[in-house]
């Protein structure tokens, strides 16, 4: 049974009957579902390089940052900031970028 992370999750973020409005951030991490992030996390990762186990990843379940935006929108957030990320598994170095077609960081607050 496949769980969608998204649907799932949405119950976290709706206040409760007789609950104090809360504000909040949340950030969460993801990969983006393009063919460049297909090639890098599923062909070079999984099958050249072997540094992740084969099936590891499902480009079905890579999220699109307009699908995370609109999903987190219906929920009470607003996007603060979305930022690409960077690896070279080589040399172990990670960096923040403006590239968000591989891997990104999606930054959101709630909206009171």
């Amino acid at each position: 049974m496949q769980i969608n992370f998204l649907g799932s999750s949405a119950g976290l973020f709706r206040k409760k009957p007789n609950e104090r409005s809360v504000c909040y951030d949340i950030f969460f991490s993801t990969i983006n579902r393009t063919w460049v992030a297909y090639c890098f996390a599923i062909l070079i990762a999984e099958n050249l390089l072997k540094i992740v186990g084969k099936g590891t990843h499902q480009f079905n379940k890579f999220v699109k940052p307009s699908e995370l935006e609109n999903w987190a929108a219906q929920e009470g957030l607003m996007k603060q900031d979305l930022t690409g990320m960077g690896y070279l598994p080589f040399i172990r170095k990670g960096w923040l970028s403006r590239n968000t077609k591989v891997n990104y960081f999606m930054y959101f607050r709630c909206m009171l």
